[in-house]
């Protein structure tokens, strides 16, 4: 059956772009009423892009008035829908936080969350980054400084990208990946690593103690390790 009824151009013309940052509550609001009126139906090329974005701002609109289970949900759909782009970079994302903080998912399926957003996008940091943190979490050392150390070498994406945490790109990676070396025995990765955090402007007041400590930590490495 074909549909009968479509999104307007004055109503998509009326939308943010579809490169601009995350809308606030007046464009969820308008992304869902095209949302509406726009079926989701195979032959619908034009508007898939749209498509695709209406999804991904009707999750956030669930995760933002606290209905977790529902932007669980809808991430999950946008998923299934195609295997590329933005949204579906963010959607994995969102996925693996969510499942992480309601519990919602294993951390095998947390994990294979982000790998699947760094296999969207792997010019992205914040799933390498996030990857690093899990494995550190449970003691899988080498597997932290792998992503860790990818992490670090990719610079920040261009400032209409979705869903930059700017935090990855700024001090966390480098965090990660100091942690990491200590923990593999290359303390001296490990001190150089904790004096470029301590020596960086974006390094959160509150984390320079635990780095100074850190740093501590690396230079007495090797009078563990002879």
């Amino acid at each position: 059956m074909q549909p009968t009824y479509f999104a307007n151009s004055k109503d998509i013309a009326e939308l943010p772009l579809l490169n601009a940052p995350f809308p606030d509550e007046f464009n969820h609001y308008q992304y869902l009423m095209v949302c509406k009126k726009v079926p989701i139906h195979h032959q619908n090329y034009e508007l898939f892009p749209l498509l695709q974005r209406c999804l991904l701002y009707q999750a956030g609109y669930y995760q933002k008035i606290g209905m977790s289970a529902m932007a669980f949900d809808t991430y999950q759909q946008l998923v299934k829908s195609t295997i590329s782009g933005q949204e579906v970079w963010l959607a994995y994302l969102e996925l693996a936080k969510l499942g992480e903080k309601f519990a919602y998912s294993t951390q095998n399926e947390i994990a294979a969350y982000l790998l699947k957003a760094f296999d969207v996008q792997p010019l992205r940091a914040e799933s390498l980054v996030k990857l690093a943190c899990l494995y550190r979490v449970q003691k899988k050392y080498r597997l932290a400084y792998l992503f860790a150390k990818q992490a670090l070498d990719l610079p920040k994406p261009p400032p209409f990208s979705l869903g930059i945490e700017y935090a990855c790109y700024d001090w966390q990676a480098r965090d990660e990946y100091a942690i990491a070396c200590y923990w593999i025995n290359d303390y001296k990765a490990a001190e150089i690593s904790c004096r470029q955090l301590l020596a960086s402007e974006f390094l959160p007041e509150d984390q320079r103690p635990r780095i100074e400590d850190n740093l501590k930590w690396a230079l007495l490495g090797p009078a563990k390790n002879p």
